[in-house]
This record gives structure tokens, sequence and C-alpha cells, in this order.
């Protein structure tokens, strides 16, 4: 898990990589959401940590601690966003749990398609489909091996 403290430490990395990029929040989700409108897995990219315009916005974003957030952990994963527009007028939103979490957790209809996007990069489309097909027969099956060969047979 990324903790806060963590994620403030890093926020200021200059990796110009994926995992660089990913691992600190400043480096990816504030400008993917501002330039994009999106952080899905789609727009966390090679191509979007070398964007000029990507760049530009990772070097005016900071991030930091809120002890008081950190102390609510686990039973809140805050997060507040402010920003600073450019005629001087500042913006602030508060996100008590994020989308996914078990306090606000994704609907079946999400899930799947988000396990289909996650997937696109690693299985074929038909084998992503008979993986979630086997999965919704998991409480069916006497062990994993149909789950494991299908997973095997899927890959890219």
């Amino acid at each position: 898990m990324l903790t806060p403290s963590y994620t403030s430490a890093v926020a200021g990395a200059t990796s110009l990589n994926v995992a660089g990029g990913m691992c600190g929040m400043a480096a990816s989700l504030a400008p993917e959401l501002a330039l994009k409108g999106d952080t899905g897995v789609a727009t966390l990219d090679e191509a979007s940590v070398r964007d000029p315009a990507f760049s530009a916005m990772r070097h005016r974003v900071t991030v930091s601690e809120d002890p008081a957030m950190t102390a609510a952990l686990p039973d809140h994963k805050q997060a507040r966003v402010t920003m600073l527009l450019k005629d001087g007028r500042r913006s602030t939103g508060i996100c008590d749990n994020p989308r996914g979490d078990l306090l606000h957790p994704y609907g079946e209809a999400e899930i799947r398609a988000k396990f289909h996007q996650l997937s696109e990069a690693t299985l074929r489309p038909d084998g992503a489909r008979r993986i979630e097909l086997a999965i919704d027969a998991l409480d069916r099956m006497d062990d994993m091996t149909e789950l494991i060969a299908l997973l095997r047979a899927a890959a890219r």
C-alpha cells in the first residue's frame, strides 16, 4: 500500500518511466486527471510520462501528508486536493473513501469492466471472457486446475 508519507516522499521524483510516474501521485494522477479527465490504466503509459504538457504540470503539483488523515487510516482513506487557479482562486475537494473501497464498493458491472480493462494488456479477449465465466463458477470447482489452465491458454 502506498502510504501518505511514502507518497509524499516520492512525489518529487523526476524519473521518466511508468514505475516512477505511478509511484509519485504528483507525477501521475493529478496531471492525468487534469489533462485527460481520467486516471485509468490506459492513460498511465510511457507516452503520458514523456508528454511535455504532462511534464510541465507534474512540476507544478505538490503532495503533502496530512497527519490527521493518516491517523484516520485504515477506517478512512481520505484525500484532499486543492487547486490554485491562475487568477488566484483556490478550489478544494475532499474524498473520505475512494471508489472501490469496502466502504464505497464498485458494483458488479464496474468490477467486470475493470477486469476487462486491466486484462487487455495480458489476455486475449476471448480468453478473458472464458476466465470471467470460470471465476463465476469458482464455487462449483473442485480445485483451481481449470482456472489455471485457462489463464495459461489466454495469455498474449
